[in-house]
Formats: structure tokens, C-alpha cells, sequence
């Protein structure tokens, strides 16, 4: 499966979450989302509480997509509930989850861009890249060994970077990676090997590993950070300017290193 809203890290998907919110972005359901699977999810992702569907009547229509009897009335609460009505636990916990989690991040950063480049994001019918037979296309493949890559398209599509190693600056030095200068990043794979000591990779806006624009205001201080072995799309409204390899993607870690440079 898929997130509903674009990121292959925890800080784009917020980044994503606050742009839908807003109204600056849409849901990114797969194409291969059944109709009636797909007006359900947005319902439950409405932007307000106000249009989101209240759980009595998403019962029914859960039910009917899944394919199962609708009963007569609930059952009384009794040991075992959720595990004898697994469809219900799933849509009230996505509820519970759209209208926290989905609403609270909404507010949590505030974006002042400083001259660093914010670039719109990709029109709904063009987040998945398809062939003739309207398939979902994938380039991940095209990734070397040992290496990390940024791709100018969804799901590891378009134009490549990769890199074996760190990079302080992507437009000047040795290894550039010229189509980013004034184009976004839309995916990300991290190949690296998995025997590194260092193995997961922190992306920054600013140059030298520093935050730049909304990198400030994140408890990280970076624009995103991808484990090893993990693939995934990105927000597309930004390109990073610096990456470096770390041990782990953990924000605690994150915030030490900021805290002791040394």
C-alpha cells in the first residue's frame, strides 16, 4: 500500500498533512484504490471535522465495500470486540487518527520561505506515473548498489542522482546534481549497504548539512531522513542542497547532534 499523502519520511508527510490542510494539496490515492474504497478514505480525510463522516454512517458503507453482512443493530461491548468485528476497529481507528493526528500536524510548523526554493506540488492525476496499460511505473531499480538516490519524478522516475557518500553542497564540488538546482526532489532511495556503521541518510535544504526555510522550525533541524533499505515519494515542493550519511534516523539523535556539534 500507499500514504494517502505524499513523503518518504515522517517530516514530509507532516509538511504534506499542513498543505492539505490548507488546501494546497490533495490526497495521493493509488489508482488501483477501488471506487468505493476511495470515496470512503476521503471522507474519513476530510479537511474539517465538520465534512468528515461520522462513524454511523460509515458503518454501513464500510460493510457493503468489504462485503459483509451489515448487522441488525452493535453488539454490546464484550472481551474480544475488536477482534470479532475487525472492520470496525479499522474505520474507527481512522477515524480517531484523521481527527488528531491529521488535524494537530496541520498546525505544527509554520513555513517562512527565506530564499530557499518551494516549488508547487504535482497536480493529483500526475502523482503516479503510468504506462500505456495504465500500471504504475517504478524506477527504483535503476538505483546503483551502495548508493543513495534522488529522483526528479514519483516512485524513483525521471531524472537520478546518486551518491556512495556524503555531499555538503549538490551544485558544486565533484559529484552535482545539475536538474535539482532549479527542479524539486519527488523520491528517494536509500541502497546503501546495510553494513555501514552509517547507513541512514539525514537531506538538508541548506548547504553543509544546515537547515534552511521550514528545516528551522523542525525538532531535527533537516528536511527529512530515510533509513536504509527504505524507498518512498516526496514531498515535491523542495530540493535539497546537502545529505549526509548518519547511523540512525532518530530525532532524538538529531537534536544531540545539533546540541553538541562537537
Amino acid at each position: 500500500g500507499s500514504f494517502p499523502l505524499p513523503g518518504g519520511s515522517t517530516e514530509a508527510r507532516t509538511d504534506a498533512a499542513t498543505r492539505y490542510a490548507r488546501g494546497t494539496e490533495e490526497l495521493r490515492l493509488s489508482p488501483e484504490l477501488p471506487e468505493n474504497w476511495r470515496e470512503i478514505i476521503t471522507d474519513c480525510l476530510a479537511r474539517t471535522h465538520a465534512e468528515r463522516v461520522a462513524a454511523a454512517a460509515l458503518l454501513p458503507r464500510v460493510t457493503k465495500a468489504a462485503d459483509v453482512a451489515t448487522p441488525a443493530r452493535l453488539p454490546r461491548l464484550r472481551p474480544r470486540f475488536w477482534q470479532r468485528r475487525p472492520v470496525l476497529a479499522t474505520v474507527l481507528a481512522l477515524v480517531l487518527l484523521t481527527t488528531t493526528t491529521s488535524t494537530v500536524s496541520a498546525y505544527r510548523h509554520v513555513t517562512a520561505d527565506d530564499g530557499t526554493p518551494v516549488y508547487a506540488a504535482l497536480p493529483r492525476e500526475l502523482a503516479f506515473p503510468t504506462n500505456s496499460r495504465g500500471e504504475v511505473v517504478y524506477g527504483y531499480d535503476r538505483c546503483p548498489e551502495d548508493s543513495v538516490c534522488f529522483f526528479s519524478e514519483h516512485n524513483g522516475n525521471g531524472d537520478l542522482c546518486f551518491w556512495q557518500g556524503d555531499d555538503p553542497d549538490w551544485q558544486s564540488g565533484e559529484d552535482t546534481c545539475d536538474w535539482a538546482a532549479d527542479a524539486p526532489v519527488r523520491s528517494i532511495f536509500n541502497n546503501i549497504d546495510d553494513t555501514h556503521e552509517e547507513s541512514a541518510v539525514a537531506y538538508f535544504r541548506g548547504t553543509d548539512f544546515s537547515p534552511a526555510d521550514a528545516d528551522r522550525r523542525r525538532l531535527a533541524q533537516r528536511t527529512g531522513c530515510s533509513a536504509v533499505n527504505s524507498m518512498g515519494n516526496l514531498a515535491g515542493t523542495y530540493a535539497p542542497r546537502s545529505h549526509e550519511l548518519i547511523d540512525s534516523c532518530s530525532s532524538f539523535t538529531a537534536v544531540v547532534d545539533v546540541l553538541t556539534p562537537w
